[in-house]
């Protein structure tokens, strides 16, 4: 109601002072800067719909080869949104953690190439995964 009202006050004043071109166009430029900018953002923040977007930048590893049995490698997933999930799995080995970091190590025994991945979710479903490849050797 109360935009209706100010609507209905600006068109008495801009055909009250119809003669002064310069009145009518500042008039108008001052009721769309007040009344028409940042209405939606406004809402758009009271409901919570603006929420950051999901993106799972990259998958790093400290290192793409280890000593079997000796050493491990830490790998660390980048990614940014709201409510994030992180779901590991490798070809072999071991991958001990949770969250968006774990540590990859294998035993003595345990040599070659092993491919470790990162399953990424938001709470709005948007998912992506990545990879990396760590050899393990003697």
């Amino acid at each position: 109601m109360l935009y209706a009202e100010l609507l209905y006050m600006f068109f008495k004043c801009i055909l009250t002072m119809r003669e002064n071109v310069f009145f009518v166009l500042l008039c108008c430029g001052v009721f769309l800067c007040v009344f028409g900018c940042g209405k939606e953002e406004k809402e758009a923040n009271d409901n919570n719909t603006f929420e950051e977007e999901f993106e799972f930048m990259e998958l790093k590893s400290s290192t793409d080869s280890i000593r079997a049995g000796v050493q491990s490698a830490a790998i660390m997933a980048i990614a940014k949104g709201v409510g994030l999930t992180y779901k590991w799995s490798a070809s072999g080995g071991t991958l001990v953690g949770s969250g968006s970091e774990v540590a990859f190590h294998t035993s003595v025994c345990t040599q070659g190439s092993f491919t470790i991945k990162c399953t990424v979710n938001d709470k709005r479903g948007y998912s992506d995964e990545k990879s990396v490849v760590i050899v393990s050797h003697p």
